[in-house]
Parts: structure tokens; sequence; C-alpha cells
């Protein structure tokens, strides 16, 4: 039996409750992208402190068994030739080697020099590939601080 009191009254969704559902919709997605984009930015942080103790490992190991740091960590250099030797050349694990360099997670290439006798420095420019800076975020990733003493 019809109803006679609303006889062109269709079932379905009206226009509000469609728009009501999309914005609900677009703002599960914003927050479901945001917290993806801080996962990766995340995840790429570690795997560059994760590089960054895996070279600081060889170089060490390559101080203990040449008496002294490398002076470059380069293709060209007589720490690759060491490495290449010591190591299968599929074996070196995390560590991102192109054309002879060493790059971290962001594209940028690892920073290495020797400071003193027995201290180095290996760093990132982090993911702006910005050394220190000038807007004040500190995103750099090195086996030194500032307050480290030589």
């Amino acid at each position: 039996m019809k109803n006679s009191l609303h006889p062109h009254r269709r079932s379905g969704f009206t226009l509000v409750e469609l728009l009501v559902v999309m914005a609900v919709i677009g703002i599960l997605a914003a927050i479901t992208l945001r917290v993806a984009g801080s996962a990766t930015a995340a995840a790429a942080d570690k795997q560059a402190r994760s590089q960054l103790k895996q070279l600081e490992i060889l170089i060490e190991e390559y101080k203990t068994e040449k008496g002294a740091y490398p002076s470059s960590i380069t293709d060209t250099s007589e720490f690759m030739t060491w490495l290449e030797a010591e190591y299968d050349s599929n074996d070196f694990g995390i560590l991102e080697i192109r054309n002879g360099e060493f790059w971290d997670p962001w594209g940028n290439e690892w920073v290495y020099e020797v400071l003193t006798e027995h201290v180095f420095k290996l760093s990132s420019d982090g993911p702006d590939g910005l050394n220190n800076t000038a807007d004040g975020r500190r995103d750099d990733i090195s086996n030194r601080t500032g307050t480290d003493s030589l």
C-alpha cells in the first residue's frame, strides 16, 4: 500500500547526506596521508642513522687494520679498495653506493673528514640537503656534535 501523504518521495540519499559523507572521507584521507608521511620521514631518519653507524664501524675497522683513518671514502680511495677486498660487493647491508660514493636515504652524499689522528666526522645534510639550514632546523645527522671535545 502506498503512502498517500508523500506520493513523490523517493528512497535514497539527499545531497546533504552525500556531502557529509564525502567530507568525512576527505578528512580521514588527509589524516591518513599525514600519518603515512610522518612514518616515511621517521623511517628515512632511522635508516640514515643505521647507515651512519655501519659506516663508522667500517671506518674504525679500517683504522684497526691499517693504523690510521682513511683520507677519503670515495671510489678512488684506498678505503674503497680495502672495502671491496674485505667484503663481497653485495654484502654492504643497508649502505647505498652509487658511482663509488656513499649516499644517504635522501640522495645526499655522506660527508667524511678526518679531524685529528683519533677523530673523524661523518655527516649527512639531512632531508633538506642543506648544511645547518638558515631556518633553524637542525636536521643534519652526524657522528659528532658541537659539544664533542677533540
